[in-house]
């Protein structure tokens, strides 16, 4: 029988309350002239003077786990990321996000994660 780890900080948090919650984040960083477009599928902060990957990221992604329209909602996305000039950068909430294969979707499209942050930059 698997059982939480009652040492998890994301124990009982489930994928309506962590969106609440990256929301809350972004809507903090996008305060000082940055843009935020809260989508129903993602969240999307925008920084026009720094291209820093950290002010410049896409969360809280609930996308279609079906191939072809993932597939078109990832090329929209790198398009964005392209026509603004900045580096794609996801913030992925494992257990969380949609698919629940983001991740490893993110990766096989040559993004790498960087760290225990959540966060996957494309390299």
């Amino acid at each position: 029988m698997n059982r939480p780890d009652p040492a998890d900080p994301l124990l009982g948090v489930d994928a309506d309350e962590m969106r609440a919650m990256l929301v809350h984040e972004a809507r903090v960083h996008s305060l000082p002239g940055r843009e935020l477009r809260d989508q129903d599928d993602g969240v999307f902060l925008y920084d026009p003077h720094d291209a820093d990957p950290f002010w410049n990221r896409f969360e809280a992604v609930r996308w279609p786990s079906d191939t072809a329209q993932f597939d078109r909602r990832f090329d929209e996305l790198m398009v964005r990321f392209a026509t603004l000039d900045r580096r794609p950068h996801v913030w992925a909430s494992p257990g969380h996000d949609q698919p629940d294969d983001l991740a490893a979707r993110f990766l096989a499209a040559g993004f790498e994660d960087v760290g225990s942050g959540l966060m996957m930059v494309l390299v």
